[in-house]
């Protein structure tokens, strides 16, 4: 378990650009640490807890900075219909995903693996939402209907 997570950490806080860097401020912010702190962490990811759940809450932040930069992109294109029953879709999900997580982690409970564990099933749920979300955005029918090929709920 631990050498499978260290790895999902590493490959989830590798990466540059503007969400990357968006990312490890907004860590910083949830964490308080400084910047030059959480970069150092992302460097060695697998050498404590505390570097792990630090990862797994870059990890995390950096896919719901991306799930909600598609999100908006998908409600600009929605008329206010159909944001407002995607703004009660995504509140949902939201739930579910955090309660999904907490699940996953209850194994756990009062280790100090547990919050790695939540962050990063949040981290691939995001994920998976994001992708969802892009599909939605690609839909290309005239009626405005979309049915992807996977499924809503993530």
């Amino acid at each position: 378990m631990f050498r499978f997570l260290a790895v999902a950490l590493l490959v989830a806080c590798c990466s540059g650009g503007a969400v990357a860097d968006t990312a490890v401020a907004e860590t910083a912010k949830r964490t308080g640490r400084t910047v030059a702190d959480v970069q150092q962490y992302l460097e060695r990811c697998d050498e404590s807890q505390s570097s792990m759940n630090l990862c797994a809450e870059y990890g995390f932040v950096k896919a719901d900075i991306e799930l909600s930069e598609v999100y908006r992109q998908l409600v600009a294109r929605r008329d206010e219909r159909k944001t407002v029953a995607l703004r009660r879709a995504q509140s949902a999900w939201i739930n579910l995903r955090d309660r999904n997580c907490e699940y996953e982690s209850s194994d756990l409970e009062g280790g100090s693996l547990r919050a790695a564990v939540s962050l990063e099933c949040k981290r691939r749920m995001t994920r998976d939402r994001a992708e969802w979300v892009r599909d939605m955005l690609s839909c290309t029918s005239v009626r405005g209907e979309c049915r992807s090929s996977k499924p809503a709920v993530r």
